[in-house]
């Protein structure tokens, strides 16, 4: 099992470098950045350059026409460690472009868009794919995927018609997986990992390189030391509420050093719901969180709520003066 990986999933919005970096710094063997327009790149997009990633890292780029993608490749800055085309975002606003999951609808033109980028890119390529657009239709869209030139293919199990609806179908991943076994690409699961223990159990399947976690990280970097201590059957480590508030601290310092202090805090609110799970009068500490400004006043509210933590039967206020 020690050849298996564990990668944080591309988000648009989410997998920003601070997130990036905390999820590495948790045991992530790989990370993606966000969903990257290719037409943003080459129209030199401010906000689309922004999301480029400036470290090495799996780069996810979304589109629809070769020789876009390919002028995009070229102008990438940095060297990623692969390129990944999205073949699965279920969002409107990219499925009405013909974009993200619209692709599993023209097979051929989604492979004709592969091997355009194995012609420019200086790295591995990979796609990410969902069970099909209306239907389950997995095993003929890996029938073709398998004759292209990339080395991953990551599968999210559920349909573009689901979105996130329903349960992911990780029987259909393990199908498809141990069909094409022998046609020397690797195969990663998606959909619905959101404890160590679930993502154990995906992870003993033999024909999956690995997984990719998405919503699941949010909040949670903690999820992939947690995962890998039970796939290596070790003790599983419990994080205790207050290592929690230090690391999203953490992750908070990064994320104003990225966005400035305002947009950096406005920007990690989202990201708090997670940190914030299961903690003692949680929707509290989150409603007082949305109202903090500056990161003076939430460095102050979080030190008075952990060692009121300590007093666990007491009532909890958390007035930041």
């Amino acid at each position: 099992m020690g050849n298996k990986l564990i990668g944080l999933a591309p988000m648009a919005g989410y997998t920003n470098f601070p997130m990036r970096k905390i999820c590495e710094m948790f045991g992530a063997d790989f990370v993606f950045s966000e969903m990257i327009s290719a037409e943003g790149i080459i129209r030199g997009d401010i906000t689309t350059y922004k999301t480029v990633p400036k470290e090495k890292c799996r780069i996810q780029l979304f589109g629809n026409d070769p020789s876009t993608i390919q002028k995009a490749i070229k102008q990438l800055r940095t060297f990623p460690e692969t390129i990944d085309l999205n073949a699965g975002c279920p969002a409107k606003k990219v499925v009405k472009k013909d974009q993200g999951s619209a692709l599993l609808k023209d097979i051929y033109l989604l492979k004709e868009i592969l091997f355009a980028m194995k012609e420019v890119s200086p790295v591995p390529i990979s796609v990410k794919v969902r069970l099909g657009y209306f239907e389950n239709e997995i095993f003929s869209i890996v029938e073709e995927l398998v004759k292209t030139p990339v080395s991953d293919i990551y599968i999210h199990g559920r349909t573009k018609v689901q979105a996130y609806s329903g349960d992911a179908d990780w029987n259909s991943i393990f199908s498809v997986a141990e069909e094409f076994k022998n046609s020397g690409k690797n195969f990663f699961g998606s959909g619905d990992l959101y404890t160590p223990d679930i993502i154990n159990e995906k992870m003993r399947n033999e024909y999956l390189k690995g997984v990719i976690v998405a919503r699941g990280a949010i909040g949670n970097p903690f999820i992939f030391l947690q995962s890998k201590r039970i796939l290596e059957n070790k003790k599983n480590i419990e994080i205790d509420n207050i290592s929690k508030i230090n690391v999203f601290l953490l992750f908070l310092k990064m994320m104003m050093e990225e966005f400035g202090e305002r947009s950096g805090i406005i920007e990690s609110r989202k990201y708090f719901s997670g940190y914030s799970k299961g903690m003692p009068c949680s929707s509290k500490i989150r409603n007082a969180y949305m109202r903090l400004t500056t990161y003076n006043e939430i460095r102050l509210m979080l030190k008075k709520y952990s060692d009121e933590l300590k007093r666990i039967n007491d009532p909890i206020s958390l007035n930041p003066d």
